[in-house]
């Protein structure tokens, strides 16, 4: 009785453990919740004890629709899906439902996909990913919220999956670690607010996808083989090891905001266009070696290639941390050979130029850690009494630097004669 009743469909706690159960089909809970005020309200219901809902190879879906003050799907006990603890199934488990009441405890026993999400365009309220699911057996991959989600989504327990990982919500918080194994991809999207991480909420994956808020993901432990990042205002990327940005889908990165990426320790390649209309002096900072001491070329290069770019807003300006001149294998080409804009045994903590007279203005720059070492020599002459010398002078600067760019205008060095004067 819909009016008396409050739940769409009710699991009824006792001293015995429920069971639905199917080999190959798939089961599928659907559940509307009344508008009464007795008890809980909620499409889908347990009232307590220990629920199987069991399918060997099928998928179990529960559907619960709640009404204004309730929760579609609410668990007050132990609620097994997908398998019974024995075995688990080899189908997807989904729960729809615009609230999800965590008050007991979901044991989600398959190998298949797992995907929570919304009935409507978002959940009606924050959904915290923690100890109340469990994730029993290998996962092929885990969605939670749909890409429409305006609520935010809380990362609180240790989640690994052996595939892809999807958190869509206004903010994403990820207050433990995520790992997607098995060539996964994680992707998190901000719809109206940021990502964020804490100490604890390490990233581990091959590849990972950013789409849309502010991101700041800077503990010194991620571990990303490639980083992709769409429709951002402002991203601020820390990876312990080499990493590349290329094509995770989306492609590259694209913000309106600042653009802050670097490795600790590694080579940071870029195979696609970085971009931001952000128009400051920090619009984009890339940096390879973060650690690294400056006079050291070990550590970590940057290294263009394919379709390796960077732009700017107006006025704003690109600054390319790396080590050294030889093997930042497409920087010099980037920059601009001849530009000027090298800088020299320095790094993003210290600068070992003059920072007035050889300031970094807009546009693009790189600065190396790497100290290089001028060297000038004049040619010697042989001549016969009498006749005109003939002499030339050479010297080895780096990235296409002129005297002038090294020495300041005017200050750079010239060729004179000290002798012996004949007429």
């Amino acid at each position: 009785d819909a009016s008396s009743h409050p739940a769409g469909i009710n699991i009824y706690s006792d001293s015995g453990v429920h069971r639905v159960s199917t080999v190959n089909g798939a089961i599928t809970f659907n559940g509307t919740a009344g508008t009464g005020t007795a008890r809980t309200f909620g499409g889908i219901h347990v009232d307590g004890g220990v629920a199987n809902i069991t399918s060997t190879r099928g998928d179990v879906e529960f559907i619960g629709i709640a009404n204004a003050s309730g929760y579609g799907i609410s668990n007050a006990g132990t609620l097994n899906i997908g398998g019974d603890g024995t075995t688990n199934s080899s189908g997807n488990v989904t729960l729809t439902a615009d609230a999800i009441n965590a008050g007991g405890t979901y044991n989600i026993r398959n190998t298949g996909n797992v995907t929570i999400r919304s009935n409507g365009a978002s959940f009606s309220s924050a959904f915290d990913w923690n100890s109340r699911f469990a994730l029993l057996g290998t996962k092929a991959g885990l969605t939670l919220g749909k890409s429409t989600n305006t609520q935010n989504v809380t990362l609180t327990s240790a989640t690994s999956v052996a595939g892809n990982i999807s958190l869509y919500g206004g903010n994403v918080t990820l207050n433990n670690s995520l790992t997607a194994s098995n060539s996964g991809i994680v992707r998190l999207a901000a719809t109206n607010g940021a990502i964020t991480q804490n100490a604890s909420g390490i990233i581990t994956t091959a590849s990972l996808a950013l789409l849309g808020g502010n991101a700041t993901l800077t503990q010194t432990t991620n571990n990303v083989t490639t980083l992709a990042a769409q429709d951002m205002g402002s991203l601020s990327f820390v990876n312990a090891g080499n990493l590349t940005v290329a094509t995770v889908n989306p492609t590259g990165v694209s913000a309106n905001g600042t653009v802050n990426i670097s490795t600790r320790s590694g080579d940071l390649t870029v195979t696609e266009a970085i971009s931001t209309t952000n128009t400051s002096s920090s619009a984009i900072t890339l940096i390879a070696g973060s650690t690294t001491a400056n006079g050291t070329t070990t550590g970590g290069n940057i290294l263009i290639s394919g379709n390796g770019s960077v732009s700017v807003g107006t006025g704003g300006r690109a600054t390319l941390y790396t080590g050294s001149i030889a093997n930042s294998t497409g920087v010099s080409a980037l920059v601009g050979s001849g530009s000027g804009n090298f800088r020299y045994s320095s790094n993003a903590t210290v600068s070992n130029f003059d920072t007035t007279n050889a300031s970094l203005g807009a546009g693009t720059y790189a600065v190396y850690r790497e100290r290089p070492t001028l060297t000038i020599s004049g040619s010697s002459s042989t001549i016969t009494y009498g006749n005109a010398s003939s002499y030339s002078m050479s010297s080895n600067q780096a990235n296409g630097d002129t005297f002038d760019q090294i020495f300041g205008s005017g200050n750079g060095p010239t060729n004179s004669f000290v002798g012996a004067v004949y007429s």
